[in-house]
């Protein structure tokens, strides 16, 4: 089970999170809005399959691995490379 938490964002505003899975599968992604009043969406369910990619730089998978375990870094670099 893994849980992120985006913060406030503007009504229709697009949101990209970002997720490491260790195992080739197919994984049920379970999403939900919350507004600054505790107003909450229902839920929303969709399907996504994971293929397995090997990574073999050892650098770049302790990145991907500080990246998932700190969103807010995934979020100053989409910042970086698209702003």
């Amino acid at each position: 089970n893994n849980k992120t938490l985006n913060g406030f964002n503007q009504s229709g505003k697009k949101i990209t999170i970002s997720h490491i899975w260790d195992t080739k599968g197919i994984y049920n992604i379970k999403v939900k809005a919350i507004d600054y009043r505790y107003a909450e969406s229902d839920w929303t369910t969709f399907e996504v399959n994971m293929p397995k990619i090997n990574i073999y730089n050892p650098i770049l998978q302790k990145i991907l691995k500080i990246l998932e375990r700190f969103p807010f870094f995934n979020i100053l670099l989409f910042c970086y490379l698209f702003f």
